[in-house]
């Protein structure tokens, strides 16, 4: 009970605290109150809404912050025999692919595609592909039956891996994919998002996996080739995934989640 109270807890959270919501929830408050007799409060409210905007929209402030989590984990050499090789989850979306009759894939597609990769390179090593329901509701199809198929339809044998599917956040796929730990030579893979890899790696760490980290699916250049130069009308795509990483980080190490606010290699 206690995983699925924080798993409820992160979710929730995650919505309220995204820049996006913020910031149109500050302007139409703001809207509001010009029509009241604290019309003063909803000017201030007014420009501290665009002071945020143009502060952490208009500049590259979430590129800058998604950057710094994208370097903390450079892609390893891997050696010549690994034990076994991680997928998260966070790649497809399962009720879309399921409404479609297609897998539907989204900007984490690279999870997939690089575990293929590796499968094909590795053929002795144990594969596992972990993740269950990931919305609040907890109905609906699961990520590892649809990964499953797309693994089938790219031509992947799928007895070769072990979908586990009860997961809902990776605190959970940390917890349940250990018991699929091998023996064998060589280290554990863990591939994910390279934004995700430093709370993936705490949690994994916490959970007594100690993992290679393997990042893929960039979305912003290394910090040392970012610019500080303002981008208009404004970038919250990475604001907003920035600020879900560094809370999740936060929460994490607050709530005893993770040994460090900061995963390092």
């Amino acid at each position: 009970m206690e995983t699925s109270s924080y798993f409820v807890f992160a979710k929730i959270l995650g919505y309220f605290l995204s820049p996006w919501t913020v910031f149109v929830t500050g302007l139409f408050v703001a809207l509001l109150l010009l029509f009241t007799p604290w019309w003063r409060a909803g000017r201030l409210l007014m420009a501290l809404a665009m002071a945020m905007f143009l502060m952490l929209g208009v500049f590259p402030t979430g590129y800058m912050l998604v950057s710094l989590l994208e370097d903390r984990f450079p892609v390893p050499e891997l050696p010549d025999d690994v034990a076994g090789i991680i997928v998260l989850g966070g790649s497809v979306n399962p009720s879309l692919s399921q409404a479609r009759e297609q897998v539907a894939l989204n900007h984490n597609a690279a999870r997939l595609t690089q575990f293929m990769v590796l499968a094909n390179r590795y053929p002795d090593a144990k594969l596992v592909f972990t993740g269950g329901i990931g919305s609040l509701s907890g109905i609906g199809p699961t990520e590892a039956s649809t990964a499953k198929l797309f693994f089938a339809e790219m031509g992947l044998d799928t007895n070769r891996v072990i979908f586990e599917d009860r997961s809902r956040n990776t605190m959970e796929s940390a917890e349940y994919t250990k018991n699929f730990k091998a023996t064998g030579d060589g280290p554990w893979v863990l591939i994910t998002s390279a934004r995700h890899m430093p709370r993936a790696v705490g949690l994994f760490r916490r959970a007594g996996w100690d993992v290679t980290p393997y990042p893929v699916a960039y979305s912003a250049l290394p910090l040392r080739s970012v610019g500080f130069t303002p981008w208009f009308p404004g970038d919250f795509t990475h604001l907003n995934a920035a600020a879900y990483e560094w809370g999740g980080l936060l929460v994490a190490w607050a709530g005893g989640k993770i040994d460090d606010p900061f995963p390092a290699p």
